[in-house]
């Protein structure tokens, strides 16, 4: 369980960090394959800050990803094959990546964060959300502003999203 204090909680990238495709992400969690899925983490009320403004794309698409026309390197918290995740009340703000990103995962439940100014004007659109492949999960009550694309959802089954705000 990872627990802040909201604002006064805010997890920063460094400067010119390289997340390979390898290992994508500011925290990444990746499992073993659905027998050995990473189980039961929990997120409250914390900043992920991306450091937008002090940090450059190192690595692009990659071809590794579920989806190769789309950067996870840069994504604040990546997810794979990862069940019983909650993320409440987090901000994801200010990153050239997706705020978060899950794929063969199952029991994610995301409610009342805030996903605002992520990707870059002069890069390919990025999606402040990427769900694959992924079931039995919630989404629900978060806010999506000020994003260069819209939250992106495929092969998702079994699943609650609504009452989502998208601001442009």
């Amino acid at each position: 369980t990872f627990r802040g204090v909201g604002e006064g909680s805010v997890l920063k990238r460094l400067e010119s960090s390289i997340s390979g495709s390898i290992n994508p992400g500011l925290f990444n969690f990746t499992g073993q394959g659905n027998q050995g899925a990473i189980e039961g983490i929990r997120f409250r009320s914390i900043v992920f800050d991306g450091n937008r403004s002090s940090t450059s794309s190192l690595v692009g698409p990659t071809s590794g990803s579920i989806d190769p026309s789309r950067s996870t390197a840069e994504s604040l918290v990546f997810l794979k094959y990862a069940t019983n995740i909650a993320i409440t009340e987090c901000r994801f703000m200010d990153s050239g990546g997706p705020g978060v990103h899950a794929e063969y995962s199952s029991a994610i439940i995301l409610t009342n964060n805030i996903f605002s100014k992520l990707g870059r004007s002069y890069e390919p659109e990025i999606r402040p959300l990427e769900v694959y492949e992924t079931s039995s999960s919630i989404i629900q009550g978060n806010i999506f502003e000020f994003c260069t694309a819209s939250p992106y959802f495929f092969g998702v089954e079994f699943s609650t999203i609504n009452n989502n705000i998208i601001r442009s």
